[in-house]
């Protein structure tokens, strides 16, 4: 499996070819959805961004998308626009959302992975508390990393928006 990245350098499209580490264990459309998230809040400046655009960013067709894009809409992190110059808005300021809302908004941490009844009580009792713990600590992470930080960090690795030139604040 491959990703790549959603957002040109220096109008070149760059490609991450492989997923390592933690990246490689995460669900594909929680990867998808922070990216998604991230391009709209770097792109979205003059305006909504297309699921079409967003597609063509990610590489994948406009269907492949659109699970995540109805998700992050109903968790009101996205605001859908119909019309001609239709398209996805950040659903509140760029500070405001955090990496952790977007894993609870597609993750579905209330469906459990099925996982017969451990016989171990190792398993039961030191390996399987000790995930819950971690996979806590992670959320507790992700809640300090906001789209702000991301577009922040995009800027400095030296990517470019469609907005560039265009004055973006918030009063």
């Amino acid at each position: 499996m491959t990703a790549t990245s959603l957002i040109s350098t220096e109008g070149r499209e760059t490609a991450n070819t492989g997923l390592v580490g933690l990246a490689a264990w995460l669900p594909r459309r929680f990867l998808l959805a922070i990216d998604i998230m991230l391009d709209v809040a770097f792109n979205g400046a003059s305006g909504p961004v297309s699921a079409a655009e967003l597609g063509q960013r990610q590489g994948l067709d406009t269907r492949r998308l659109e699970s995540i894009l109805q998700k992050l809409s109903r968790a009101h992190l996205l605001k859908s626009v119909r019309g001609p110059n239709g398209g996805y808005c950040l659903g509140d300021e760029r500070g405001a959302i955090t990496v952790g809302a977007i894993a609870r908004s597609v993750l579905e941490l209330d469906k459990p992975t099925e996982f017969d009844d451990p016989s171990s009580p190792s398993m039961r009792l030191v390996v399987l508390p000790m995930v819950a713990r971690v996979h806590l600590q992670m959320l507790e992470q992700f809640d300090h990393i906001s789209l702000s930080d991301l577009c922040r960090e995009s800027r400095l690795v030296g990517l470019s928006s469609k907005c560039d030139g265009m004055v973006d604040f918030v009063i």
